[in-house]
């Protein structure tokens, strides 16, 4: 564990990453696709996508946070750009 990762304890991580984080970090026009359910679970699962953030991918959305901050991805609301083609590809 290098020098960076022993700051981000669990506990720590736990406490940021929260339904109003990913909100805050995350194109409003796709907050309703956080509550539908992963459409890649093909009946293997009936989570939705913010359980599935808030329940095992809590370290990967932070980590993920971090590198649009520095390489600046942020679309003008401050969270993940939106992208028509992403939409476009996911509903085929």
């Amino acid at each position: 564990m290098g020098p960076a990762t022993a700051l981000w304890t669990e506990a720590k991580i736990d406490f940021t990453v929260t339904r109003e984080f990913v909100l805050k970090h995350v194109d409003p026009i796709l907050h309703p696709r956080l509550n539908s359910k992963i459409a890649f679970g093909e009946g293997l699962t009936d989570d939705t996508y913010i359980e599935w953030i808030l329940q095992r991918g809590r370290r990967l959305f932070l980590i993920l946070v971090e590198i649009e901050a520095a390489i600046g991805l942020a679309s003008p609301c401050g969270s993940f750009a939106y992208h028509k083609s992403t939409l476009k590809n996911s509903n085929s």
